[in-house]
Protein backbone atom coordinates (compact mmCIF):
# COMPACT_ATOMS: atom_id res chain seq x y z
CA UNK A 1 0.00 0.00 0.00
CA UNK A 2 2.67 2.36 1.12
CA UNK A 3 4.85 1.57 -2.00
CA UNK A 4 6.11 3.66 -4.81
CA UNK A 5 4.19 7.22 -4.21
CA UNK A 6 1.29 6.22 -2.23
CA UNK A 7 2.99 7.31 0.58
CA UNK A 8 3.13 10.51 -0.37
CA UNK A 9 -0.69 11.29 0.80
CA UNK A 10 -0.81 9.75 3.86
CA UNK A 11 2.15 12.28 4.59
CA UNK A 12 0.03 15.53 3.22
CA UNK A 13 -2.84 14.36 5.11
CA UNK A 14 -0.73 13.95 8.26
CA UNK A 15 1.01 17.61 7.63
CA UNK A 16 -1.92 19.37 6.03
CA UNK A 17 -4.06 18.46 9.48
CA UNK A 18 -1.03 19.30 11.81
CA UNK A 19 -1.74 23.08 9.97
CA UNK A 20 -4.97 23.44 10.67
CA UNK A 21 -4.47 22.12 14.42
CA UNK A 22 -1.69 25.02 15.02
CA UNK A 23 -4.21 27.78 13.32
CA UNK A 24 -6.90 26.44 15.39
CA UNK A 25 -4.84 25.77 18.34
CA UNK A 26 -3.10 29.41 18.06
CA UNK A 27 -6.94 30.85 17.57
CA UNK A 28 -8.09 28.83 20.81
CA UNK A 29 -4.94 30.14 22.78
CA UNK A 30 -5.49 33.84 21.88
CA UNK A 31 -6.68 36.40 24.69
CA UNK A 32 -10.36 37.64 24.15
CA UNK A 33 -13.20 38.86 26.56
CA UNK A 34 -11.59 39.99 30.19
CA UNK A 35 -8.58 37.59 29.31
CA UNK A 36 -5.21 39.63 28.88
CA UNK A 37 -1.83 38.52 27.53
CA UNK A 38 -0.33 38.20 31.19
CA UNK A 39 -3.05 36.23 32.22
CA UNK A 40 -2.08 33.71 29.57
CA UNK A 41 1.42 33.81 29.86
CA UNK A 42 2.18 33.93 33.05
CA UNK A 43 2.40 30.86 35.23
CA UNK A 44 0.31 30.72 38.30
CA UNK A 45 1.78 29.19 41.46
CA UNK A 46 -0.20 26.81 42.88
CA UNK A 47 -1.35 25.73 39.19
CA UNK A 48 -2.01 22.01 39.42
CA UNK A 49 -3.71 19.43 37.37
CA UNK A 50 -5.47 19.73 33.63
CA UNK A 51 -4.81 23.35 34.34
CA UNK A 52 -1.08 22.43 34.34
CA UNK A 53 -1.46 20.55 31.45
CA UNK A 54 -3.29 23.05 29.29
CA UNK A 55 -0.65 25.69 30.10
CA UNK A 56 2.28 23.28 29.30
CA UNK A 57 0.23 22.31 26.29
CA UNK A 58 -0.57 25.39 24.64
CA UNK A 59 2.94 27.21 25.69
CA UNK A 60 5.32 24.53 24.55
CA UNK A 61 2.99 24.39 20.67
CA UNK A 62 2.84 28.38 20.49
CA UNK A 63 6.81 29.01 21.69
CA UNK A 64 7.31 26.30 18.74
CA UNK A 65 4.58 27.59 16.91
CA UNK A 66 7.22 29.12 13.42
CA UNK A 67 9.29 26.40 13.96
CA UNK A 68 6.57 23.71 13.49
CA UNK A 69 4.81 25.85 10.63
CA UNK A 70 7.94 26.57 9.00
CA UNK A 71 8.51 22.53 8.51
CA UNK A 72 5.20 21.81 7.96
CA UNK A 73 5.14 24.16 4.84
CA UNK A 74 7.81 23.41 3.24
CA UNK A 75 7.33 19.84 3.36
CA UNK A 76 3.94 20.70 1.71
CA UNK A 77 5.69 21.99 -1.30
CA UNK A 78 7.09 19.02 -2.49
CA UNK A 79 4.31 16.96 -1.46
CA UNK A 80 2.32 15.44 -4.54
CA UNK A 81 -0.73 17.32 -4.72
CA UNK A 82 -0.32 20.30 -2.62
CA UNK A 83 3.08 20.88 -4.22
CA UNK A 84 1.64 20.81 -7.67
CA UNK A 85 -0.70 23.15 -6.49
CA UNK A 86 2.38 25.26 -5.17
CA UNK A 87 4.30 25.01 -8.21
CA UNK A 88 1.26 25.91 -10.54
CA UNK A 89 1.62 29.39 -8.38
CA UNK A 90 5.29 30.14 -8.70
CA UNK A 91 4.44 29.23 -12.13
CA UNK A 92 1.64 31.70 -12.49
CA UNK A 93 3.02 34.32 -10.67
CA UNK A 94 6.37 34.06 -12.47
CA UNK A 95 8.23 33.13 -8.99
CA UNK A 96 9.35 29.50 -10.32
CA UNK A 97 13.21 28.68 -10.32
CA UNK A 98 15.15 29.64 -13.24
CA UNK A 99 16.00 27.14 -15.53
CA UNK A 100 18.29 26.64 -18.64
CA UNK A 101 16.13 26.19 -21.76
CA UNK A 102 15.75 22.74 -23.49
CA UNK A 103 16.35 23.76 -26.72
CA UNK A 104 20.04 24.83 -26.39
CA UNK A 105 22.74 23.16 -28.43
CA UNK A 106 26.61 23.15 -28.86
CA UNK A 107 27.67 24.72 -32.49
CA UNK A 108 27.71 21.72 -34.57
CA UNK A 109 30.77 23.40 -36.47
CA UNK A 110 33.41 22.29 -33.57
CA UNK A 111 32.50 18.51 -33.90
CA UNK A 112 35.98 18.89 -36.58
CA UNK A 113 38.06 19.93 -33.32
CA UNK A 114 36.30 17.46 -30.89
CA UNK A 115 34.64 17.48 -28.14
CA UNK A 116 36.52 19.04 -24.51
CA UNK A 117 36.91 16.37 -21.98
CA UNK A 118 34.67 16.77 -18.82
CA UNK A 119 37.93 18.23 -16.86
CA UNK A 120 38.19 21.06 -19.53
CA UNK A 121 34.57 21.41 -18.69
CA UNK A 122 34.80 21.69 -15.13
CA UNK A 123 37.83 24.46 -15.45
CA UNK A 124 35.47 26.11 -17.55
CA UNK A 125 32.40 26.25 -15.13
CA UNK A 126 35.08 26.96 -12.06
CA UNK A 127 36.04 30.37 -13.66
CA UNK A 128 32.29 31.23 -13.70
CA UNK A 129 30.67 29.66 -10.82
CA UNK A 130 31.21 30.30 -7.34
CA UNK A 131 32.99 28.19 -4.86
CA UNK A 132 31.09 25.29 -4.40
CA UNK A 133 30.42 21.63 -5.35
CA UNK A 134 28.98 21.22 -8.62
CA UNK A 135 27.33 18.43 -10.59
CA UNK A 136 28.11 17.60 -14.57
CA UNK A 137 25.76 16.43 -16.40
CA UNK A 138 27.54 15.88 -19.92
CA UNK A 139 25.50 15.77 -23.21
CA UNK A 140 22.71 13.48 -24.42
CA UNK A 141 23.45 14.00 -27.80
CA UNK A 142 26.43 14.97 -30.76
CA UNK A 143 24.94 18.98 -30.63
CA UNK A 144 23.62 18.43 -26.59
CA UNK A 145 25.37 21.02 -23.71
CA UNK A 146 27.47 20.22 -20.74
CA UNK A 147 24.29 21.11 -17.93
CA UNK A 148 26.19 22.25 -14.55
CA UNK A 149 24.59 23.18 -10.97
CA UNK A 150 25.20 22.79 -7.57
CA UNK A 151 25.25 19.90 -5.57
CA UNK A 152 25.31 21.12 -1.88
CA UNK A 153 22.14 22.78 -1.24
CA UNK A 154 23.22 23.55 2.36
CA UNK A 155 24.81 27.12 0.62
CA UNK A 156 21.60 28.69 -1.14
CA UNK A 157 23.43 32.05 -1.61
CA UNK A 158 25.52 29.98 -3.87
CA UNK A 159 23.12 28.61 -6.10
CA UNK A 160 23.65 28.66 -9.74
CA UNK A 161 23.33 26.68 -12.81
CA UNK A 162 25.45 26.90 -16.19
CA UNK A 163 25.01 25.23 -19.84
CA UNK A 164 28.23 25.17 -21.49
CA UNK A 165 28.69 24.36 -25.55
CA UNK A 166 30.57 20.80 -25.81
CA UNK A 167 32.69 21.89 -28.26
CA UNK A 168 34.17 25.51 -27.20
CA UNK A 169 33.18 25.71 -23.51
CA UNK A 170 31.23 28.78 -24.25
CA UNK A 171 28.98 29.99 -21.71
CA UNK A 172 25.13 29.24 -23.33
CA UNK A 173 23.04 29.93 -20.01
CA UNK A 174 24.17 31.18 -16.51
CA UNK A 175 21.62 32.10 -13.49
CA UNK A 176 22.57 32.66 -9.50
CA UNK A 177 21.24 33.30 -6.68
CA UNK A 178 20.44 36.94 -7.36
CA UNK A 179 18.57 35.95 -10.60
CA UNK A 180 15.98 33.87 -8.65
CA UNK A 181 12.81 35.63 -7.40
CA UNK A 182 11.82 35.70 -3.93
CA UNK A 183 9.64 32.74 -3.90
CA UNK A 184 11.92 30.55 -5.40
CA UNK A 185 14.82 32.03 -2.80
CA UNK A 186 12.73 31.24 0.10
CA UNK A 187 11.91 27.38 -0.67
CA UNK A 188 15.90 27.60 -1.45
CA UNK A 189 16.27 28.20 2.27
CA UNK A 190 13.43 26.57 3.52
CA UNK A 191 13.85 23.10 1.68
CA UNK A 192 17.08 22.08 2.76
CA UNK A 193 16.31 23.65 6.70
CA UNK A 194 13.34 21.14 6.52
CA UNK A 195 15.78 18.06 5.28
CA UNK A 196 18.51 19.63 8.54
CA UNK A 197 21.00 20.09 6.02
CA UNK A 198 22.26 23.43 7.29
CA UNK A 199 24.04 21.64 10.00
CA UNK A 200 24.27 20.36 13.67
CA UNK A 201 22.04 23.82 14.74
CA UNK A 202 19.44 22.68 12.15
CA UNK A 203 19.36 18.72 13.27
CA UNK A 204 19.06 20.13 16.97
CA UNK A 205 15.99 22.48 15.90
CA UNK A 206 14.19 19.65 14.13
CA UNK A 207 14.49 17.23 17.19
CA UNK A 208 12.96 20.00 19.61
CA UNK A 209 10.23 20.63 17.51
CA UNK A 210 9.75 16.94 16.91
CA UNK A 211 9.49 16.57 21.16
CA UNK A 212 7.27 19.20 21.09
CA UNK A 213 4.99 17.66 18.53
CA UNK A 214 5.35 14.55 20.91
CA UNK A 215 4.49 16.50 23.97
CA UNK A 216 1.70 18.23 22.35
CA UNK A 217 0.11 14.58 21.02
CA UNK A 218 0.51 13.41 24.85
CA UNK A 219 -0.28 16.38 26.84
CA UNK A 220 -3.51 16.47 24.89
CA UNK A 221 -4.52 12.79 25.50
CA UNK A 222 -3.75 13.34 28.99
CA UNK A 223 -6.13 16.43 29.34
CA UNK A 224 -9.04 14.71 27.37
CA UNK A 225 -8.52 11.68 30.21
CA UNK A 226 -8.88 14.25 33.41
CA UNK A 227 -11.78 16.03 31.53
CA UNK A 228 -13.44 12.89 29.78
CA UNK A 229 -16.64 11.28 31.80
CA UNK A 230 -16.77 7.53 32.29
CA UNK A 231 -18.00 5.15 29.68
CA UNK A 232 -17.93 8.44 27.24
CA UNK A 233 -15.66 10.03 25.02
CA UNK A 234 -16.78 13.58 26.44
CA UNK A 235 -16.68 15.32 22.92
CA UNK A 236 -19.00 18.35 22.53
CA UNK A 237 -22.22 17.67 20.84
CA UNK A 238 -22.44 19.61 17.64
CA UNK A 239 -25.38 20.95 16.25
CA UNK A 240 -26.80 23.20 13.55
CA UNK A 241 -26.97 26.24 15.95
CA UNK A 242 -22.63 25.89 15.58
CA UNK A 243 -22.78 25.41 11.90
CA UNK A 244 -24.76 28.69 11.76
CA UNK A 245 -22.49 30.58 13.92
CA UNK A 246 -19.44 30.08 12.28
CA UNK A 247 -18.43 33.41 10.62
CA UNK A 248 -18.17 33.73 7.05
CA UNK A 249 -14.25 34.13 6.88
CA UNK A 250 -13.21 31.12 8.38
CA UNK A 251 -15.87 28.94 6.00
CA UNK A 252 -13.68 31.12 2.99
CA UNK A 253 -10.34 29.98 4.71
CA UNK A 254 -11.26 26.04 5.09
CA UNK A 255 -12.38 26.63 0.98
CA UNK A 256 -8.78 28.06 0.46
CA UNK A 257 -7.04 25.62 2.52
CA UNK A 258 -9.18 22.76 0.94
CA UNK A 259 -8.57 24.21 -2.63
CA UNK A 260 -4.85 24.79 -2.05
CA UNK A 261 -4.76 21.28 -0.09
CA UNK A 262 -6.47 18.83 -2.19
CA UNK A 263 -5.65 16.04 0.61
CA UNK A 264 -7.08 18.47 3.31
CA UNK A 265 -10.15 19.45 1.38
CA UNK A 266 -11.45 15.86 0.31
CA UNK A 267 -11.02 14.98 4.10
CA UNK A 268 -12.39 17.99 5.35
CA UNK A 269 -15.75 17.14 2.93
CA UNK A 270 -15.76 13.61 4.07
CA UNK A 271 -16.00 14.70 7.95
CA UNK A 272 -18.63 17.41 7.01
CA UNK A 273 -20.29 14.72 5.13
CA UNK A 274 -20.10 12.21 8.12
CA UNK A 275 -21.06 15.13 10.66
CA UNK A 276 -24.13 16.39 8.76
CA UNK A 277 -25.58 12.59 8.37
CA UNK A 278 -25.28 12.50 12.14
CA UNK A 279 -27.26 15.83 12.54
CA UNK A 280 -30.01 14.36 10.16
CA UNK A 281 -30.05 10.91 12.29
CA UNK A 282 -29.96 13.18 15.77
CA UNK A 283 -33.13 15.56 14.50
CA UNK A 284 -34.78 12.45 13.04
CA UNK A 285 -34.77 10.78 16.86
CA UNK A 286 -35.28 13.66 18.11
CA UNK A 287 -38.81 14.01 15.63
CA UNK A 288 -39.73 10.65 16.31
Amino acid sequence: MLQNDAWRWLIELAASWMLIMMMTGIYLWWPRGKATWRDILQWKSGTGGRAAWRYLHSMTSVIMALMTTTILMTGLTWSKYAGSNFRALQQATAQNTPAAPRDLHSDINGMATGSLSWQAIYDKARQVAPDIEMQLTPPKSANGVWRIENSDRSQPEKRFQLALDAYSGQVLYRSAWTDMPALSRATAIGIPFHRGEFGWWNQALLFLVGLSVIFSVISGYVMWLQRRKAATLSAPKITRAHATVIPWWIWACMVTLGVALPVLGVSMCIVLLLESLNLLRNRHWTTA
